[in-house]
């Protein structure tokens, strides 16, 4: 049944898109309701929480009905276990993904997902790039954490596309991994003259830096960029150094893909059947109108998300297409690049790689001194053996860097960006640190 959910979800997506924004939100809060329903009947979390706040009989017909039920965000979700707020068992792998956050507001959080709920987010990327001269012939080149030769979990899922790629030249994909040498990764770009160059725009400056430094400019008809904020300087050297179109997505682990942005318009446009946006704390910064998201997933009944405070900031519009069809400029996470003595690169795409799933703490972040010295910070809780979890730190960071020094600090709390409201998992500092609560191991 996969296949044919996910091709009636693609054709969906088109359908949405050309509806007036009017017809889109009666359709999206018809579809809140089901959501609602589905999950104060089948989630503890939920049906506590709406008992608590007396609107578990509401009937959501109107954004008014919407805008009675609480605001909930992670430190909430934190207080309860993943089956007290999923609306069925997760533990079958056979039928369930389970995703982690990014812990940019904090410690990171699991968000559960059935196998066709989550593949959603590839059809989002395929009708997304297909609007602008992608086909399925083309070749795309993925720099990311898996080595060349992986197959990713939607491909071994989706038996069906596995069979199609390995009968036929078609949906493929080069692998290029963050770990490998940036000169190597440069010569696969160079043989490999892919259509679609993929990663996160901090491994995207590295290798465009490399290829500055070689004199080398290409010419890719698409970047995309996906997971962090980028900023107008790195698209300029992105444009210069690799091609003149950059597909930039906004998403988060709880929706991943919410909308993509062409060549920093700043105006995402949105895919209005999978997520609802609302806003709120509305403010002027620096003669801009801003407000913070909150998100409802229209799609995931397997963990609702349900007016789910992102933290994430946008740029607010008038007109009544926005928050519908379009968001404007979006406020993310903003993390620096690490730079070894010898000339190796750090970014939040290898971080989030050794240290997505070390459970053994609550929070981790990269810092790097003035002098050059890296340390991961680490939050653990009061009963925790840092010895041991120090030991399992070294441990996975020696697998990837094996010849390069980190230390290990204990801390009771990470600060918080005041631009973005988050933390920031890799920072370089620009003045020694003055952390009182800085423990080292």
């Amino acid at each position: 049944m996969m296949l044919p959910y996910l091709l009636k979800y693609y054709l969906e997506i088109g359908k949405w898109r050309k509806l007036d924004a009017r017809e889109i939100r009666a359709r999206q809060i018809a579809r809140f309701n089901e959501i609602f329903q589905y999950a104060k009947q089948k989630s503890r979390f939920y049906r506590e929480l709406y008992r608590k706040h007396g609107v578990y009989d509401l009937e959501i017909r109107t954004m008014q009905h919407v805008e009675r039920l609480p605001i909930i965000d992670k430190s909430l979700l934190r207080q309860y276990s993943l089956s007290d707020i999923t609306t069925c068992d997760t533990s079958d792998s056979r039928k369930f993904n389970i995703r982690s956050t990014s812990g940019s507001t904090g410690e990171p959080f699991k968000i559960a997902y059935s196998k066709v709920e989550d593949y959603t987010n590839q059809a989002r990327h395929y009708w997304s790039l297909r609007q602008y001269g992608y086909q399925p012939w083309k070749n795309v080149l993925i720099v990311t954490r898996y080595e060349p030769g992986a197959t990713y979990q939607y491909e071994r899922d989706v038996k069906l596309l596995r069979f199609v790629q390995k009968l036929c030249p078609l949906f493929r994909r080069q692998i290029a991994s963050i770990y490998e040498p940036v000169d190597s990764i440069v010569e696969k770009l160079r043989r490999e003259a892919p259509y679609i160059l993929w990663s996160t725009p901090s491994i995207l400056q590295i290798i465009a830096y490399k290829l500055e430094e070689k004199g080398i400019r290409l010419d890719i008809p698409y970047v995309g960029v996906t997971s962090e904020t980028m900023f107008e300087k790195q698209a300029a050297l992105f444009r210069r150094i690799f091609g003149s179109n950059l597909v930039n997505y906004y998403g988060a682990m709880e929706a991943p893909t919410l909308g993509f942005d062409i060549n920093m318009e700043h105006r995402f446009r949105l895919f209005p059947n999978s997520a609802m946006f609302e806003f709120t704390d509305p403010r002027i910064d620096d003669g801009r109108r801003l407000a913070t998201l909150v998100l409802t997933n229209l799609i995931n009944r397997t963990m609702p998300i349900i007016r789910y405070n992102t933290g994430d900031v946008t740029c607010v519009e008038d007109g009544p297409e926005f928050g519908i069809k379009y968001l404007g400029r979006v406020i993310g996470r903003l993390d620096d690049i690490l730079e070894f003595p010898d000339g190796t690169y750090f970014a939040h795409h290898h971080a989030h790689e050794m240290f997505m799933d070390f459970h053994e703490c609550q929070h981790f972040r990269f810092i790097q001194y003035p002098d050059g010295t890296v340390a991961l910070q680490l939050k653990v809780g009061s009963d925790c053996d840092k010895g041991s979890v120090r030991k399992s730190a070294m441990k996975r960071w020696q697998r990837r860097f094996p010849d390069k020094a980190l230390r290990i600090e204990f801390v009771n709390e990470f600060p918080i960006d005041t631009t973005t409201g988050k933390t920031r998992n890799i920072e370089k500092l620009k003045t020694p640190a003055g952390d009182s609560q800085r423990k080292k191991s």
